[in-house]
């Protein structure tokens, strides 16, 4: 399923565990989102434009996926399962605090800028990827745990 979602300014509740995704494409408003995506053999792509409502994404374990993330004044919280292959790029930090797991390192980028890729180790060689790329944080946190 490619999955699209436009959400104005009521809350949504999703939860999407029991489907097959190859993509899932949320656009939302000022009302708040949750989110559990499903495990899958197969990597999907995850795009999340959010203006000022909140977003809490659960993801899941044993699949692969990517999450491109643009936001405005809204917080954004991923809730990660434990000992996950996690490569997360900031792309434009914004005026929004972004806060990320210990376990990952700097491979890129200035250690006194936001900007940057961070990984954990064995990234590279694992099964199971998941990839958060935040396009743009805005004024709202991000909090990746």
């Amino acid at each position: 399923i490619d999955l699209r979602v436009d959400s104005g300014s009521g809350s949504i509740a999703m939860d999407l565990t029991q489907l097959s995704l190859t993509a899932l494409t949320l656009d939302s408003g000022s009302g708040s989102s949750s989110i559990r995506l499903p495990e899958s053999s197969s990597a999907y792509t995850v795009d999340i434009e959010s203006r000022s409502g909140s977003v809490t994404m659960v993801l899941p374990a044993d699949t692969s996926l990517t999450a491109r993330i643009d936001s405005g004044s809204g917080s954004i919280n991923i809730d990660l399962p434990g000992d996950v292959a996690l490569r997360v790029e900031v792309q434009d930090g914004g005026s929004g605090s972004v806060n990320l797991p210990n376990a990952l390192a700097r491979i890129e980028g200035r250690s006194d800028e936001d900007e940057g890729v961070w990984e954990t180790a064995g990234y590279a060689s694992a099964q199971n990827k998941i990839e958060i790329i935040l396009e743009n944080v805005g004024s709202g946190s991000i909090n990746v745990r």
